[in-house]
């Protein structure tokens, strides 16, 4: 059985809502393709038969007569008979149960109608995922009605085998080749019904006395309950036949579609729809940096596997990107599939960029600063020339012969200030020089420290002007209608149905 990646199902989901199919037709396929998906209680056997024709005789003389009653009181819905049958229940809603060990660590799910069962229910059976085998129950005096075959042929997607069991009462008395003949035609209705390609796993008669003839069950528990290699590798042919149905459904709506007529966009429209896809993609350049900078993304198929990733959750029409995405697809049907394959070409070229580490180097010397130079010689000259006033003042107050008056004193102490200081200032040169123009350009020759460079994202602007432009021409271009038919399928030709595979498939 082929895998399928997650784009063919975004494919196969984007073309039943195109076509108008409801998406968890889609959704119900997929779940049941996929093992990872939760089935508590398996295996699960799948019981149906029609009403009064052996199923309630099955369990009643089986199980107990309180199981037959609690299927009668169920109605029309499945009754889960198991050990715990409150864990085997369906997506939405739920069904009644019956604590009863009946196969083992598995479950029944029993079925009682006459024919093809309601549309609810045959939905509520498939969201379970799928069960690993269906035993058709029918009465050894009429087998086979055209209900019972309608019946089986309505689950042979659900169920990944199929077996026959014919009740049979006491007095009823088969010769053996009744047995073989009636046992032969078990295994020919189920094969006619879907069940076919190793999917049929026999018939047997059961009698519900306690005297029963040779060629006949002994043990009906054992037959029910039995599921091992057989059932698993039927799972192949039931998962094969309900893909079948599904594209032959979608091959039936897409020939009775009308033929769409693809409206010219305006001009302003196109400006508009391209100038915001261009800030979105701009939005996106950023996220990118972001993961650079976080260290999420430190490989270029990292970047470009995140970058697809982010543009196909666009589909899921959850925020502005989606609501765009939306209407450019009622624009121009397939818009989303077309923009991720852009996507996906544009970003093959963009490179994750580790950056450079800083290298601090020896750093700048440092250069002669003149103004220090100035000040250290202007602070020389001032306390030479404050302390040459201050002594000049104290010698002519205190030691001179003859009292001067005070402004003399004053004057002649200025004197020695200004005299004293200019000498000591032209003194102090020889300790402090002016930087000479060559002592300024050896300390500018020295190379300032590399900061580095942080790590980047390379050719994101070009990948992003060429997914812009081939937009551009995309929503410009009017394309032509699709045809009535679909020539191509995600899943191959293994795939392809007959007209009548898919008639009663959920």
């Amino acid at each position: 059985m082929p895998e399928f990646a997650p784009t063919d199902w975004d494919a196969l989901t984007a073309l039943a809502l195109r076509l108008g199919l409801p998406d968890e037709r889609v959704a119900a396929l997929r779940r049941r393709l996929d093992p990872s998906y939760p089935r508590p209680g398996v295996p699960y056997t799948l019981v149906a038969g029609r009403p009064d024709a052996g199923i309630e005789l099955l369990l009643g003389r089986w199980l107990g007569p309180e199981v037959a009653d609690a299927l009668l009181a169920a109605g029309g819905k499945p009754l889960v008979v198991g050990p715990t049958p409150g864990e085997v229940r369906p997506k939405l809603g739920a069904w009644p149960g019956y604590a009863k060990p009946a196969a083992g660590s598995g479950h029944l799910v029993v079925v009682r109608s006459a024919g093809k069962p309601a549309a609810d229910v045959l939905a509520q059976l498939g969201s379970v995922g799928y069960f690993d085998k269906l035993v058709l129950v029918t009465r050894l005096a009429q087998p086979f009605h055209a209900s019972e075959r309608e019946l089986a042929q309505s689950l042979s997607g659900l169920a990944a085998a199929a077996q026959v069991l014919v009740v049979a009462v006491p007095g009823e008395e088969p010769s053996a080749d009744d047995l073989a003949e009636v046992c032969a035609l078990g295994v020919a209705q189920t094969g006619q019904a879907g069940f076919d390609a190793g999917r049929s796993l026999g018939a047997a008669v059961w009698f519900t006395g306690k005297e029963r003839p040779p060629g006949t069950l002994e043990d009906v528990g054992s037959y029910v309950g039995a599921t091992g290699a057989d059932t698993a590798a039927a799972h192949a042919g039931m998962t094969r036949r309900a893909v079948r149905g599904l594209l032959a459904d979608l091959r039936q709506r897409a020939e009775a579609a009308p033929a769409p007529s693809a409206a010219a966009v305006p001009e302003d429209e196109q400006d508009r729809l391209t100038r915001e896809l261009t800030g979105y993609l701009a939005d996106l350049g950023r996220d990118l940096d972001r993961q650079v900078a976080g260290g999420r993304a430190t490989t270029s198929d990292r970047l470009r596997t995140h970058a697809a990733d982010v543009v196909r959750g666009w589909g899921a029409y959850v925020g502005i990107e989606g609501h765009w995405l939306k209407y450019v697809d009622r624009l121009r049907p397939g818009a989303h599939a077309a923009l991720l394959e852009e996507v996906r070409a544009a970003v093959s070229t963009i490179e994750y960029d580790p950056g450079r580490p800083a290298d601090p180097g020896r750093g700048p010397a440092a250069a002669p600063d003149w103004f220090t130079a100035r000040a250290m010689r202007a602070g020389i000259g001032l306390a030479a020339g404050v302390g040459s006033y201050i002594l000049v003042s104290v010698l002519l107050t205190r030691v001179a012969a003859v009292a001067l008056p005070d402004i003399a004193v004053t004057l002649l102490s200025s004197v020695a200030l200004v005299a004293v200081g200019v000498v000591a200032y032209s003194v102090s040169r020889r300790w402090f020089p002016d930087p000479t123009l060559e002592a300024v350009a050896r300390a500018a020759a020295v190379a300032p420290p590399d900061p580095g460079a942080p790590p980047g994202v390379l050719g994101w602007q070009s990948a992003e002007r060429r997914v812009a432009a081939w937009f551009r021409e995309f929503i410009r271009a009017r394309p032509a209608s699709p045809p009535t038919s679909v020539g191509r399928w995600p899943f191959g030709s293994a795939f392809r149905s007959t007209p009548d595979d898919h008639a009663h498939d959920v």
